[in-house]
């Protein structure tokens, strides 16, 4: 992509026209609750590009190269889009298991406080943890956002709203005055499906029911509990 003569910055291959002056995101991050769709049509093509590379290679794949030529697109746009690498990284951890969470709030969030509704929502993280493609990606990024200094705030901003998610799915009330029990639970279901879903991958052939069936018991127990103040 060479730039329009007169004009500065990378030329539409479509149209063959400038695009319009415009400022890249400085934060490239998927709004909670909007997905990947929220974002513009070529930076969506560099993520699920980047997911289909990190799918197949593991996160070595991910070179701004093999990225640009996956999408189809000009290398230079992954830094107008996402500031450089490091920004796509983050962004595409936002979406490794965005979508599938957000269908978790929706089938929870129509039903009443109660069994039903904490059977609901562990039967769906039991299906998560078993879907193996979904968290080999996330695990293949993990290692490294820990470690990476832009990367770490992002992955644990995004482990906050997971458990915003645990206290909304099963119809935990923070008014309650037991705030520090709840916010408790929903760290321990978040860390037990975590390590369920990272014995499955290292195990394939792992059964999670019987773990998912006690953890039922307990938040049922919690969420009881909690209810009754």
């Amino acid at each position: 992509m060479a730039a329009a003569p007169g004009t500065k910055g990378p030329v539409d291959n479509a149209m063959n026209k400038p695009h319009k002056k415009k400022a890249p995101p400085s934060d490239p991050v998927i709004p909670r609750g909007e997905g990947i769709s929220s974002l513009p049509p070529t930076a969506q093509k560099f993520l699920r590009a980047a997911r289909r590379l990190l799918r197949q290679g593991g996160f070595d794949a991910l070179r701004l190269e093999a990225i640009a030529n996956e999408a189809g697109e000009n290398r230079a746009l992954i830094r107008y889009y996402f500031g450089g690498k490091d920004g796509l990284v983050a962004a595409l951890v936002d979406t490794l298991t965005h979508d599938a969470t957000l269908e978790l709030v929706r089938r929870c969030e129509v039903l009443p406080q109660g069994d039903e509704r904490v059977r609901v929502y562990l039967d769906q993280a039991r299906h998560l943890v078993e879907d193996a493609d979904s968290f080999l990606t996330f695990y293949d990024v993990l290692p490294h956002g820990i470690r990476d200094p832009e990367l770490r705030p992002r992955i644990a901003d995004l482990y906050s709203w997971y458990r915003e998610i645990n206290e909304r799915c099963l119809g935990l009330q923070r008014s309650s005055r037991d705030e520090q029990r709840l916010s408790a639970l929903a760290m321990i279901v978040l860390a037990t499906v975590d390590g369920l879903a990272l014995q499955c991958l290292l195990d394939p052939g792992l059964d999670v029911k019987p773990a998912f069936r006690l953890l039922e018991s307990i938040v049922d127990e919690e969420v009881s509990y909690t209810a009754e103040f």
